[in-house]
């Protein structure tokens, strides 16, 4: 069975190109926000050490992450992300390696991890190829300001901050360009699966 990673900047459009392979294609998808949200979930060993490293006052009446609150206490604080990152991203892993346990068994030809930091957190070993998708700046940050109701300094900003796509380019396998409408989108997503595909 092969893994392909799939990832991408902010606003390029990497969580519709992940519905398109999943409910069009019918594709695995493993997703990494879906996985980060359930190694905090109550009765979790990530929450537990999340708690005793950062207090109970972290969780919500329902003993749920206050995940703002947490959001606020770690916000720009590089050793405290660091001690975040320390908790959830093994939690992450187990659980990743787990359901690729399953797909396994199951026989599947190929899966699809959707990561958004999978280049950044040095999370390409994890998979077999890289699967891009980029869009040009200009509309990366029209669709970042529109969907996030974000000034333009806001998501400069937020985008600025991000690794450049030229730097992550030089990781991928395969590059997804989306810069035209939603039905262009996914008939380059069918088009590139298909191919890959036909190659495994």
């Amino acid at each position: 069975m092969k893994i392909y990673g799939l990832t991408g900047g902010i606003a390029t459009g990497k969580s519709t190109v992940s519905t398109i392979l999943n409910s069009e294609l019918h594709v695995k998808v493993i997703d990494a926000d879906v996985l980060a949200r359930k190694s905090v979930e109550p009765g979790s060993i990530g929450l537990e050490k999340i708690v005793g490293e950062f207090g109970r006052e972290l969780l919500l009446p329902d003993k749920s992450l206050n995940r703002k609150k947490l959001g606020d206490i770690v916000f720009g604080n590089q050793e405290l992300i660091k001690v975040l990152n320390g908790i959830v991203h093994p939690e992450v892993e187990l659980l990743f390696e787990e359901q690729v346990q399953k797909y396994k068994e199951k026989r599947y030809r190929a899966i699809v991890y959707d990561c958004p930091l999978l280049i950044e957190e040095k999370l390409i070993h994890k998979v077999d190829q890289i699967i891009l998708v980029v869009t040009s700046e200009k509309l990366q940050l029209e669709r970042l300001m529109n969907r996030n109701n974000l000034s333009r300094e806001e998501a400069v900003k937020r985008i600025s901050a991000q690794m450049k796509m030229d730097d992550k380019s030089s990781f991928a396998n395969y590059i997804i360009y989306n810069d035209g409408n939603y039905t262009e989108l996914k008939n380059a997503v069918i088009h590139l699966w298909e191919e890959i595909i036909d190659k495994n």
